[in-house]
């Protein structure tokens, strides 16, 4: 099984301020001084990172994706539905 990523959601840094995409990168287990030293044009590329190992981690902690999955939710709510990309 390959790991999947959301391309829709990485999208959807291209059209969310930076600050935001530190934040969000942050809340999901990022560490703030690294999350601070991204160069704007290298954030879409490191949360796709994020979001990759992420994935390999829950193939092998499955257990953990409801936690991750509720978590994730909370961290959501975060983006207002205008940073959202349109369908």
């Amino acid at each position: 099984m390959s790991p999947m990523i959301n391309h829709q959601y990485v999208a959807q840094v291209e059209t969310t301020s930076s600050e935001k995409v530190r934040r969000t990168l942050v809340l999901l287990g990022g560490i703030p001084e690294y999350a601070a030293r991204i160069d704007e044009e290298h954030l879409p590329a490191a949360l796709e990172m994020w979001l990759l190992l992420r994935t390999v981690f829950l193939m092998r902690h499955p257990g953990l994706l409801s936690v991750i999955a509720v978590l994730s939710e909370y961290f959501n709510s975060f983006l207002s539905p205008k940073d959202l990309p349109s369908v």
